[in-house]
């Protein structure tokens, strides 16, 4: 499970992800799946941000699935199932 900010989502955070599946793989800590979620809106109006980029959870959420399919494609992911999880609810 790997919370991110997301604003915007890209390939860095997915390759933290495969860091660290990489690194529970050389553990021999087998897993099956990985999650990503977003930070909510209230924490991201409250992190810095000198560049002034903001986006809406929901761009945030289209962004991140699409960088998610991206990361896959590239086996970034080592093969490990790895999917957003909307944990706002």
């Amino acid at each position: 499970y790997m919370s991110i900010s997301g604003n915007p989502p890209h390939l860095g955070h997915m390759s933290a992800v495969g860091t660290a599946i990489q690194e529970l793989h050389r553990r021999n800590i087998k897993i099956t799946k990985a999650v990503i979620s977003l930070s909510s809106q209230t924490y991201l109006k409250r992190k810095k941000n000198d560049d002034g980029i903001r986006f809406s959870y929901k761009e945030r959420t289209e962004k991140l699935q699409r960088v998610i399919q991206e990361a896959a494609a590239n086996n970034m992911f080592r093969g490990i199932d790895t999917s957003f999880w909307d944990d706002q609810d």
